[in-house]
């Protein structure tokens, strides 16, 4: 593909995006755009977790496509990142039940993602 210029990789462009295994650090981070799913159970039983799953990734691969075909946009489709948490934290930290726990899955997009082409993209994957 000669001329073609390489996709946006934000996990390149994002200082600090990665976290480190061996500390903690303080992120002072952009506002960004997510495609994101809310959900309450224990992801490793629950089937909300695994429906979750299964309606980011095709609308994160239909926006892809849709970057490139209409607008001559590309990316890398980032990885999942989910936030976890429980209204009683006994059962999020000592007690580690779970099935108590809510969370929200996440997959980052480009800021040129418009709401308008997240319709586009679920409407092509429904």
């Amino acid at each position: 593909m000669t001329g073609a210029s390489a996709p946006t990789d934000l996990k390149r462009e994002i200082s600090g995006y990665a976290a480190r295994a061996d500390r903690f650090d303080v992120l002072d981070l952009p506002p960004r755009t997510y495609l994101a799913v809310d959900g309450h159970g224990d992801p490793n039983t629950a089937p909300a977790w695994a429906d979750a799953l299964a309606a980011l990734y095709p609308v994160a691969y239909a926006l892809k496509h849709l970057g490139r075909r209409e607008l001559g946009r590309d990316h890398v489709v980032m990885p999942l990142e989910a936030l976890w948490w429980s209204a009683d934290m006994a059962t999020f930290t000592s007690a580690r039940d779970k099935s108590t726990w809510d969370w929200r899955a996440m997959i980052l997009t480009p800021a040129w993602v418009t709401p308008e082409h997240v319709a586009t993209a679920t409407a092509a994957v429904r």
